[in-house]
């Protein structure tokens, strides 16, 4: 695993997507992770690093908490692998009792988490590499998937109405 940084975070409006970018903390390598994320949740990652604590604890502030209170520790949290444009992400938490557990987390989410509790950010070499040269096979396929989705949708919404034509 390589330890990672936030590099760029893109807040997306309208039709614009947002995204978190990380950059190896190693200088040396050149991949970059781009990961697009919902504007929301940039914004939650923006936010955890910004160092504004909010009145009320928000989402991620709250399960930072909840991790402490229960006496675990974050770790670190993993971005392990892709399929297509989802990437997967645990959040590798240890307990006073010496148990360590990997929770399944969108990597927005932990991110977000990573940057409040101040936890390392890592990422699969592969993944990196893969980063580097992207399938563009499965991208494409995703993006046929879509299409095909939306063209079923219009077809199983059209009405006699929508053939009429003025004369």
């Amino acid at each position: 695993m390589i330890r990672m940084r936030v590099k760029d975070i893109v807040v997306g409006k309208g039709s614009t997507p947002s995204a978190v970018v990380l950059l190896p903390e190693d200088s040396q390598t050149a991949n970059a992770l781009p990961i697009n994320v919902g504007p929301v949740e940039a914004s939650c990652i923006g936010a955890g690093l910004g160092h504004r604590r909010p009145r009320r604890p928000m989402t991620h502030d709250l399960l930072a908490g909840v991790i402490d209170e229960l006496g675990g520790t974050l770790e670190s949290v993993s971005v392990t692998r892709a399929e297509g444009a989802t990437f997967f992400a645990t959040l590798d938490i240890s307990l006073t009792s010496g148990e360590t557990h990997h929770v399944d987390a969108r990597p927005s989410d932990a991110i977000a988490l990573a940057v409040r509790a101040k936890a390392p950010i890592l990422a699969n070499e592969q993944l990196l590499e893969q980063a580097g040269s992207p399938n563009l096979e499965a991208i494409a396929a995703d993006e046929r998937a879509k299409e095909a989705m939306a063209f079923h949708t219009f077809v199983e919404n059209l009405t006699p109405d929508d053939f009429e034509t003025n004369k």
